[in-house]
């Protein structure tokens, strides 16, 4: 290997159901952490990463961004990033690489702290293309026990499903079924800024079972998007956290039914609320005048077949 060069898109995903199922025991090592069970599902929204490795007889990181809050080589504050952990546990297993200068480049179009895996994607989608890049020969286990030490979205990102189910600390992936025909959804991005840890802290639960998760489960493929929106949940919603800091959800929420909409729900922990709609650009209109201030764009759930 002289030099290589590689680009891939990294994908943004919703919670269609996101259940908090109770708590880990204090003995266990997730001691403090919230059981979850949610449905993802990828979206055709993505950032763009392009990654340079050469021979160099080093073992230097580059890494930038064009958005100025993710940590990059120009801020100084690399380590703080989710590519650049992922890139240091490869290292540790793959001695050649310590031995390459790597250059990252990430074109970011996912917002961050939004609730789409704006940061996990990122990880989770260098470790798959890497591995196919450079034939590293990494299993997909290889790939999610890496992944599932970076992030709790990581893994679900670094599979490369387009639908999953994920649980416990959203590191454990399974795929699911997804949506026969094509669903739209409407992105309205609040910019207030929320961290996972503050949400989840914000929120008591007692053990309980994940019955609607589990239902929507059963009706995928065939269920009706009109019928699939009554599933909408995402108990994150009742944090203290969010009734603090992102009051307004609430009034999005109602906005984008007004606007015509078949479901709005705020996506995992983040400040982006998602409603479904047939793909009506008149109804995409009238969400952008009905929220000036915000950041609306529109986006599809995407199947195996359409991932680039």
């Amino acid at each position: 290997m002289n030099k290589i060069e590689f680009s891939f898109p990294a994908y943004a995903k919703i919670n269609w159901t996101l259940e908090v199922v109770g708590n880990f025991p204090p003995t266990s090592i997730y001691s403090g952490y919230k059981k979850i069970k949610s449905t993802l599902f990828l979206l055709d929204l993505h950032d763009k990463v392009r990654v340079a490795i050469k021979d160099s007889g080093e073992r230097r990181l580059f890494i930038s961004c064009t958005d100025p809050n993710v940590p990059q080589s120009s801020s100084g504050n690399i380590s703080d990033n989710t590519v650049a952990l992922a890139v240091s546990l490869l290292r540790d297993l793959c001695p050649d690489l310590s031995q390459c200068d790597i250059s990252i480049e990430i074109d970011k179009r996912i917002p961050l702290c939004g609730g789409l895996g704006g940061s996990s994607t990122d990880a989770g989608a260098f470790l798959y293309e890497i591995n196919k890049a450079l034939n590293l020969g990494l299993s997909a286990d290889n790939l999610q026990e890496i992944a599932g030490r970076i992030g709790s979205d990581v893994p679900f990102f670094a599979s490369r499903l387009t639908s999953a189910i994920i649980s416990g600390t959203g590191a454990e992936v399974a795929s699911s079924s997804s949506f026969q025909g094509k669903v739209s959804v409407i992105l309205v991005y609040s910019g207030v800024r929320l961290l996972a840890k503050d949400v989840y802290g914000g929120i008591d639960c007692a053990d309980k079972e994940s019955l609607i998760t589990d239902e929507f489960i059963s009706r995928l493929p065939v269920i009706a998007l009109e019928d699939a929106c009554k599933y909408l949940t995402n108990d994150l919603e009742k944090s203290d956290a969010i009734k603090r800091l992102f009051p307004e959800l609430f009034s999005i929420k109602e906005g984008l039914l007004e606007c015509g909409c078949l479901g709005a729900l705020m996506s995992g922990s983040g400040c982006v609320v998602f409603g479904v709609y047939d793909g009506d650009p008149l109804i995409l209109e009238r969400v952008k005048r009905s929220f000036p201030e915000y950041g609306v764009v529109s986006a599809k759930i995407i199947d195996k077949e359409e991932l680039i």
